[in-house]
């Protein structure tokens, strides 16, 4: 269904439009579609620090445990990168403390990427 010129082309679209224009999109093409918002954080950073010193790392929610690891010895691990957008950026993606240790111990770039989630 081509058109000759482009003149035809918007006719045809202005035609198009006048016969329903409940089809409008409101935003340009280049545009992406909005993302839902992102779901927060079972608790903050602070608080999963606070509970793994309270409770200890063998007792603690994976969070806590995680949090511990990022804090006491990521930096040794990783090298230069904040513990706290670390361990945030894992949250949003859902892993593990195994999982962080793992890339800690392959991957240090995936993890240092963390911090941008």
């Amino acid at each position: 269904m081509g058109h000759r010129t482009r003149e035809d082309a918007e006719q045809a679209q202005t035609h198009a439009y006048l016969a329903d224009p409940s089809v409008v999109i409101d935003r340009t093409g280049d545009e992406a579609p909005t993302q839902p918002a992102p779901a927060p954080l079972p608790m903050s950073y602070e608080q999963a620090l606070a509970e793994a010193k309270r409770r200890g790392v063998s007792k603690c929610s994976d969070p806590a445990l995680m949090a511990s690891l990022c804090d006491a010895s990521l930096q040794t691990l990783v090298g230069a990168v904040a513990p706290q957008l670390v361990w945030e950026g894992a949250q949003k993606k859902a892993l593990t403390s195994k999982e962080l240790l793992h890339l800690c111990r392959t991957d240090a770039i995936a993890v240092s990427e963390l911090m941008w989630l």
